[in-house]
């Protein structure tokens, strides 16, 4: 059951690590906004997430340290190092100790994702433009326990950005094929997200161009895992599920600067078996743009 009980720490984890693309649009939403080549933006987060099961309770820091290069006009490279750490409470004695679930505390990193992003499509209009691109995914494991998957995995995908004056409209869609790692073979997943984001101030655009504005975005992010099973063997009863987010949150651009602030709250979860639940997910963090030459 220990083991279980850390399949599912992996499970969380894997909902921390799908990140926008470029510093000025949704927090969990891919966009499909091009970095201009040579171009970057380097983002630096912090997320706390909060899940429990009756008396267990698991917090979980995880501090992303994201870093986006336009290669070309068309082509982006994402990565990103999470280092993680990570607090769970179970009470003492029988039954739990019984069991080997005991308190228990652990810092490390995570597994470490690099994204591919190739824009296949725009179209331009006065005043709005519409963009869509492929993603082509690597997750490459740390070895890191207990934080890592010790698999490597891909993920192929696609997203789409479409953007007029003061509002934008963001949505992704990703495959993740989880490969088998400490002789369990993990169920793959599906990873949709879709947002909406509005500028509220300034809300016209001054004639001499804008120096600051403050945002309003508002997400919806869906994870669906297929159960894991032990190679060779039974299927795990207690993994895979569906959880869906809604996820607010603010944005103050000043400059090449982003200060965001937000939170994902689940509005439907189905979990196989006997997992930890996610109660809410704070995430908070800065992002900066700009160009090496």
């Amino acid at each position: 059951m220990l083991k279980r009980f850390w399949q599912s720490i992996i499970a969380v984890l894997v909902i921390c690590f799908c990140y926008p693309l470029y510093a000025f649009g949704p927090i969990n939403t891919l966009v499909a906004i091009p970095v201009a080549e040579g171009g970057y933006v380097a983002r630096s987060e912090l997320r706390y997430i909060r899940s429990s099961n009756g008396p267990l309770h698991l917090n979980l820091f995880i501090f992303p340290q994201i870093f986006v290069y336009g290669i070309t006009e068309k082509l982006s490279v994402i990565g990103v190092i999470p280092l993680a750490y990570s607090d769970f409470n179970a009470p003492a004695g029988p039954p739990f100790s019984d069991l080997g679930i005991v308190s228990s505390t652990d810092f490390g990193v995570a597994d470490i994702p690099l994204t591919l992003r190739y824009d296949i499509f725009k179209k331009d209009w006065v005043n709005h433009f519409l963009r869509v691109g492929l993603l082509g995914g690597l997750e490459i494991p740390t070895g890191d326990d207990p934080f890592s998957s010790h698999s490597i995995d891909f993920i192929p995908g696609v997203v789409m950005t479409y953007q007029s004056q003061g509002q934008a409209v963001d949505a992704d869609f990703q495959y993740k094929i989880n490969t088998h790692g400490n002789n369990v073979d993990v169920g793959d997943e599906i990873l949709y997200d879709v947002s909406y984001s509005r500028r509220l101030l300034p809300w016209k655009v001054p004639e001499k161009g804008e120096k600051m504005q403050f945002n309003f975005v508002l997400e919806l992010n869906g994870r669906y895992q297929r159960p894991s099973s032990v190679i060779g063997g039974p299927q795990i009863a207690d993994s895979g599920g569906h959880v869906l987010f809604i996820s607010p949150s603010v944005q103050w651009h000043i400059k090449n600067a982003t200060p965001y602030v937000g939170v994902l709250v689940p509005i439907y979860q189905s979990r196989n078996g006997n997992q930890l639940r996610d109660d809410f997910t704070f995430v908070t963090g800065v992002a900066f743009n700009g160009v090496f030459f």
